[in-house]
């Protein structure tokens, strides 16, 4: 959804590099297999 993620760039503050929202995404990632690990165990 466009609107989404214009509201997310928004968070993003100015001067984040793309290799940081990629380690950002990469532990969100992590995060929520975690969690799909852990409620279907």
């Amino acid at each position: 959804d466009a609107a989404a993620l214009g509201l997310f760039a928004d968070e993003i503050p100015e001067n984040v590099t793309i290799d940081q929202i990629r380690s950002m995404y990469k532990e969100l990632r992590q995060f929520v297999d975690d969690a799909k690990a852990q409620a279907s165990s």
